[in-house]
Parts: structure tokens; C-alpha cells; sequence
């Protein structure tokens, strides 16, 4: 059986972490989500001034914390051995929020690398309309923006602080049914329930999903 090459790092500024598994064909690049009891962790969530970045603005807490990781993980993609292996980044809360920009990051910093896949779940708002646009035409499917029900972080920050989301997504019904919707240019999101974003609870989901498959 294969082994998987395992790397992982702290970053001890934002008490953020990013960890990264290697195997024969994919690359996984995984961001840690808000660590309820980090102050340091909550406070890159709080900094929501948004910064010029690739034609567009974003979350500044959010590429800080992608800007605290990429040296790692871009040199480990980097490699000649991972040049042609798929890439998968992925996240929860603020990981997915570093996970999409890192996923639109990628052909800019390793243009030689393969278009990258994203994965996020309860991503909080991380661009601007004009951001999130450009998003849809940079990725496309590749980006899959998962929402459990009504998780309340999904409508986080506000629209009206100028920022948006891209409008495709997957959601789970109570049934753990995954649903493909769109969310209109700019609409709010009402929902308000809280411990519909805790991982366990889209764990929760997803293994009502693979029940309905079955």
C-alpha cells in the first residue's frame, strides 16, 4: 500500500495551521478553521478591511493568513515530482476562506502547476463582487462551495461591507441531501443557526448523505 507524505505548520501570529499530504497522484492543502478559544485566530476573522488582490478586493484578515502559509505549501507543490499531480485545496470557515483564495492563487504564484480543485465548507464571505465574479470564470466547477443548512457563518461579513460570494453552491438539506443552488449577486443570506457551521455537524450531514446513496 501506498504511503502518503504527511507536512504540517504553525503559525503561531494568527494561530492559524495549513497541512499538506502527498501521495503518488493528488496534493491535499488543508487550512485549519477558527480556533474558537485563539483570540489571535478570531482576530483574523475580525479584520475585514479588504485589500486589492488579482483584480479584485478581499478579506486582509483572510490573505493574511494565506500570505502566512503560502511560502510552505507553494514550495512543496513546487517540487518537480508534484508539478503534474492534481491539487486539492480545502478548508472550513476561515480555512475555506483561505482555501478559495489560495485555489485562485494558483496559477498566479505556480503557473506551471495544474488547475487547482477547492473544496470549502461554511466559507464566510472572503471577496468582492468584482473578486467573486472573476472567481466564477477562474475556477468554475473546480470550486465547491459546501453549506450545511442554515449555517449562520455562510452570511458573514455583510454584503453591505462590500463583500459577495460565488453564486454556485452545495447544500445540505436536513435529509443530508446535497442541493446545487445559486445565490443571487449580492443577496443576504437569512439563516441564522449556529450549530449547523460546527464541522461535526457537516460531518453530520455527510454521512446522512452517503446513507441516502447508498
Amino acid at each position: 500500500m501506498e504511503t502518503a507524505e504527511v507536512y504540517f505548520r504553525t503559525f503561531p501570529h494568527r494561530n492559524s495551521r495549513v497541512l499538506v499530504v502527498v501521495d503518488e497522484h493528488v496534493v491535499y492543502v488543508i487550512f485549519r478553521g477558527t480556533v474558537f478559544t485563539s483570540w489571535r485566530s478570531w482576530l483574523a476573522n475580525l479584520t475585514t478591511n479588504r485589500k486589492n488582490w488579482m483584480n479584485g478586493k478581499v478579506h486582509s484578515g483572510f490573505l493574511g493568513v494565506l500570505g502566512d502559509a503560502r511560502s510552505f505549501f507553494q514550495s512543496i507543490l513546487a517540487r518537480p515530482d508534484n508539478l503534474e499531480k492534481e491539487i486539492y485545496f480545502a478548508g472550513h470557515s476561515q480555512g475555506g476562506a483561505v482555501a478559495f483564495l489560495a485555489a485562485m492563487g494558483n496559477k498566479h504564484f505556480n503557473p506551471t502547476a495544474l488547475t487547482a480543485k477547492s473544496y470549502t465548507f461554511g466559507q464566510p464571505r472572503t471577496g468582492n463582487k468584482q473578486f467573486c465574479r472573476i472567481a466564477e470564470i477562474r475556477l468554475g466547477r473546480n470550486h465547491s462551495r459546501v453549506v450545511n443548512r442554515g449555517d449562520i457563518v455562510v452570511g458573514v461579513p455583510f454584503v453591505r461591507q462590500g463583500f459577495d460570494h460565488v453564486r454556485d453552491f452545495l447544500q445540505y438539506d436536513d435529509r443530508g441531501v446535497v442541493i446545487r443552488r445559486q445565490q443571487k449577486e449580492g443577496a443576504g443570506w437569512f439563516h441564522v443557526n449556529i450549530p449547523d457551521h460546527f464541522m461535526k455537524n457537516y460531518s453530520a450531514s455527510a454521512d446522512k448523505n452517503e446513507a441516502v446513496n447508498v
